[in-house]
């Protein structure tokens, strides 16, 4: 028995570019942002129809990982061994655990 894998064509939307170094981790913030992390050691807010960054968030001296806390927060974790907790709107950083 064998099976064909047949090439499935997905058209690109939209592309964002603004990071120096490889994207990481993405997550939704929903009302049509999204929010990426990169090894160039930021965090970037999106607005997904127009392509626009409207904020870099910096603080950490590592790789990060990103999850929307909803409430307008959200939350990154790094390899320098901190957890911060982000308000979207200012870009303020509330909180590093």
């Amino acid at each position: 028995m064998s099976a064909q894998l047949n090439e499935i064509k997905i058209p690109v939307l939209k592309t964002l570019t603004g990071h120096s170094s490889y994207v990481n981790s993405l997550t939704s913030l929903g009302s049509g942002k999204l929010a990426s992390s990169s090894y160039d050691k930021t965090i970037k807010v999106w607005e997904i129809s127009s392509g626009k960054c409207l904020r870099t968030l910096t603080g950490h001296n590592g790789v990060m990982s990103l999850t929307s806390l909803g409430s307008g927060k959200l939350a990154s974790g790094s390899w320098d061994k901190t957890i911060k907790v982000w308000e979207i709107s200012s870009g303020k950083c509330l909180r590093t655990l």
